[in-house]
C-alpha cells in the first residue's frame, strides 16, 4: 500500500539537504495511498459532506507544515508518520459530524457488535466494541487499542 522505504529514504535525505522537488516528489509518491486511507476509513455517506481530496490537501498540508521537525528527529519510518497525520485529519473531519449526533448507524450494526464481542471476557470485550472505540476517539497514542470496529462501520 505504501510506496517503498528506500526510494522514500532517499528523497528524504535530499529534502533535508534542501531539494524541495525531492519533497514535491515524495507527497506524490504517497498521495494515493493516502486517498486510499481516507476513503477507506470515512463512510460513503459522510464523504458526501466531506470531500476525500479535502482531507488529502489537508494531510499534506500538514505535513508540509511538520517535514522540518520531523527530519530533525524521525523517530518512525516516514510512512507511518504521514499516516498518523491522515488519521488526524480523518479525526478532524469526523469530530464535528459526531458532536452534532448527526452520525446515523443501522441498529443492526450495534446489534451484530454486541454479538461479536460476547465470547470475550467483559474487560475485554469492552474495548472491542465499536460504540466504545468511537466515544474514545482522540489523537492520543494508544486511544484506541483495537480500531478495527471502527475500519468495519466505514465499509
Amino acid at each position: 500500500m505504501w510506496p517503498e522505504n528506500e526510494q522514500t529514504q532517499n528523497l528524504l535525505n535530499r529534502r533535508k539537504s534542501g531539494d524541495q522537488t525531492a519533497w514535491n516528489l515524495l507527497l506524490q509518491r504517497h498521495r494515493s495511498a493516502v486517498q486510499r486511507l481516507v476513503q477507506m476509513r470515512l463512510d460513503n455517506r459522510i464523504r458526501q459532506r466531506i470531500g476525500v481530496s479535502d482531507v488529502v490537501q489537508d494531510v499534506m498540508i500538514e505535513a508540509n507544515r511538520r517535514i522540518d521537525r520531523y527530519l530533525d528527529n524521525p523517530g518512525i519510518e516516514f510512512h507511518l508518520w504521514i499516516r498518523q497525520i491522515t488519521k488526524d485529519r480523518i479525526i478532524d473531519a469526523l469530530e464535528p459530524v459526531m458532536n452534532q449526533h448527526r452520525l446515523v448507524i443501522d441498529r443492526k450494526v450495534i446489534e451484530d457488535d454486541y454479538v461479536a464481542g460476547k465470547h470475550l471476557p467483559p474487560d475485554k470485550a469492552l474495548k472491542y466494541q465499536l460504540m466504545y472505540q468511537m466515544s474514545r476517539i482522540t489523537r492520543l497514542k494508544g486511544a484506541l487499542v483495537h480500531d478495527d470496529r471502527l475500519d468495519v462501520l466505514s465499509m
